[in-house]
């Protein structure tokens, strides 16, 4: 291709499929910059060391997570406008207090950041570069709404946001888009689609909730949970019922508890979009909610939300918010009447579950509500000593009451939840609890065996591709990730006394990092990579020291062994009195430089200048297991019952 009519040439590379065929088809790059997106992309032109900028170069983190927090407020207006036109076209969502599009603050706060990200990174690409013409590869669409890998709103990670929005008007540039070249197999993908027995199985357990309920109890308490299921099914269980919505977590660490509560938890059913959208509720009338997109599409002020400088990028996200109205309304409304059939019928006095991330958990925990029926909802996952807003609208929203893992998280959120009226009570983690006192299961027992060495054990958690959104800080970046992991993995591969067992996040929708790899081609025989054979609370047992990049969930899980705990937290900032407690139990850095070089030292020597207590249980108490410690489980239970008791009175 020639190019040299051009003074200045960008090309943007998402994968490394992309900068093969650029290789090919520019065959002199000395004029061009290349603008890498994202880890594969680097990892491939390391390979030919080639030099390229990353899209991250062209702007500051702080200006980026501004916008992000921005964004908070600008969907809530979004919301209130499109609700405002779905209650109007469909008077049985306004009347039952059901917000479509409030409910789906999550999916929409990723999708609108994820263009939103886009749009500045691409617009301080072109004003550093000012490029004659920026080339881009073409990008097929993908499913979502049903589709594993782009549920709801979101948008496939297969799929490349930044030419759908190149393709938009007025980037005051010239744009040339270069034939498509697709991503490489993700092998794991056949992984998130069940076979159609699977499938058929599931759609039959969604009609039968109690035996829905014994067959999770069953896969988790084997034959314990099957005998207290039994006894629940032929009416001598607990003569208080509730009801489990979606995943369970922690309450599904707390069964034996609850039965001896006299608590009654064998119903429950699955936050199933596809069975939601199954049937078509009588009181909706399909043609008034298309009147009210073509309402809402003409409408000045909804359109203002999708501009960008003099670049309109509704087409990006036409479709999804079409989908939103039209579709995730009677979904909504099915969800709803479902669920308060089922508490009616049922005679239901708790509504249980973890988390509200869809419109139709929202739907179903507003039925709920409205049938005076004590929503009560358990942290899922550790938060509380980082910022981070969007557990208010998951958690805290259509809650009568908030299980948290500890006191931090109740000062944490404290005012938000207020605002919804939630009451906030610092149970503790079943999970955690249980995790402290698992025994190592023979699969684990046969894998230490495999280990002859001492083992160091690293977790990495996933990339998020096209589903980053801001609300931790600083603004994640999957290209900076790759860096950490790069020089973590190049630290653990000096140490040939150690094996080094990498522990890969699990979820087949993003890509597993280029990690496995590097190791092969750098001949790094130390390294052991797994993905979904073991949890990371399963390898606990078989390690010596840990290492942790990304201080979430799997935080909370290294610090209930009394092993060593490496932490990296420039990924997330965590807040100045949680780290405080924290840096008493684990070697705490925020400079990657600081992190590997006391990671090398301790792996050579057994030990490092910092001192640090590895039985400290101060930050676990505060964020993960609660201040009493363990019985987590049984405090859980006695609450409920106790906000049972109360709804009755009130």
């Amino acid at each position: 291709m020639k190019t040299k009519r051009f003074k200045k040439i960008a090309i943007l590379l998402e994968h490394e499929k992309q900068v093969k065929n650029c290789l090919e088809r520019f065959k002199e790059i000395k004029d061009q910059k290349l603008v890498i997106t994202s880890p594969f992309a680097m990892y491939e032109l390391d390979k030919h060391r080639i030099p390229y900028k990353i899209i991250e170069d062209y702007y500051n983190s702080k200006e980026l997570y501004k916008l992000g927090t921005d964004n908070y407020k600008k969907i809530e207006s979004l919301c209130d406008i499109i609700d405002e036109y779905v209650q109007n076209a469909c008077p049985a969502t306004a009347k039952l207090g059901i917000r479509p599009a409030l409910f789906s603050f999550y999916h929409l706060k990723i999708i609108y950041d994820a263009v939103t990200i886009r749009l500045f990174q691409l617009s301080k690409l072109i004003e550093a570069e000012k490029p004659n013409v920026l080339y881009v590869y073409d990008s097929k669409r993908f499913p979502f709404g049903i589709s594993r890998m782009a549920p709801y709103l979101l948008f496939d990670n297969r799929e490349s946001i930044y030419a759908r929005l190149l393709a938009c008007e007025g980037w005051g540039t010239s744009v040339t888009t270069l034939p498509y070249v697709p991503p490489p197999e993700n092998s794991d993908i056949s992984k998130l689609q069940p076979s159609s027995k699977a499938l058929k199985v599931r759609r039959w357990l969604q009609h039968h909730p109690r035996l829905y309920a014994l067959a999770a109890e069953t896969q988790k308490r084997r034959l314990h949970g099957l005998f207290d299921g039994l006894k629940s099914y032929l009416g001598a269980g607990g003569k208080i019922r509730v009801l489990v919505f979606g995943r369970g977590y922690d309450w599904d660490d707390c069964g034996e508890e609850l039965q001896s509560a006299g608590i009654d938890h064998f119903t429950r059913i699955r936050d199933d979009l596809e069975y939601w959208m199954s049937d078509h509720p009588s009181n909706i009338n399909a043609d008034a909610l298309h009147d009210a997109w073509k309402g809402l599409k003409a409408d000045d002020k909804f359109r203002k939300f999708f501009v960008w400088d003099n670049i309109d990028f509704f087409p990006v996200v036409e479709d999804r918010l079409q989908f939103l109205v039209e579709r995730l309304t009677p979904a909504c409304l099915n969800a709803y009447e479902e669920t308060a059939e089922l508490l009616r019928k049922r005679k239901i006095k708790a509504f249980l579950s973890s988390a509200f991330d869809s419109c139709t958990s929202h739907s179903a925990a507003r039925a709920a509500r409205n049938s005076n029926v004590p929503v009560v909802t358990w942290q899922e996952g550790s938060y509380g000593y980082f910022n981070h807003p969007i557990a208010i609208y998951n958690n805290l929203m259509d809650s009568s009451v908030f299980f948290t893992y500890g006191e931090g998280v109740v000062s944490e959120y404290l005012i938000s939840a207020k605002r919804f009226g939630t009451r906030l009570s610092p149970i503790g983690s079943a999970a955690l609890d249980a995790l402290s006192q698992a025994r190592q299961s023979k699969k684990v027992k046969k894998l230490a065996n495999t280990m002859s060495k001492k083992v160091v054990l690293y977790e990495t958690t996933n990339y998020y591709q096209n589903s980053l959104y801001l609300s931790i800080p600083p603004p994640f970046s999957d290209n900076h990730f790759w860096h950490t992991q790069r020089m973590i993995l190049d630290t653990l591969a000096k140490h040939h006394d150690y094996t080094a067992v990498v522990k890969l996040h699990p979820n087949p929708m993003y890509r597993a990092p280029s990690l496995r790899a590097c190791a092969e081609t750098n001949k790094f025989k130390n390294c052991r990579f797994f993905r979904d054979e073991y949890t990371f609370a399963e390898l606990l047992s078989v390690a010596d020291a840990l290492v942790v990049d990304f201080p979430t969930t799997t935080l909370l899980e290294a610090l209930t062994t009394s092993k060593p705990v490496f932490v990296y937290t420039e990924h997330i900032h965590i807040n100045p009195k949680a780290r405080e407690l924290l840096e008493r139990r684990a070697f705490c850095y925020q400079e990657l430089e600081n992190f590997v070089d006391a990671l090398d030292k301790y792996l050579s020597e057994g030990k490092i200048d910092r001192k640090v207590d590895l039985n400290d249980r101060k930050f676990l108490e505060a964020y993960g297991t609660g201040p009493c410690g363990r019985g987590a489980a049984a405090r859980a239970a006695k609450a409920l019952k106790h906000t049972i008791s109360r709804a009755r009175r009130q």
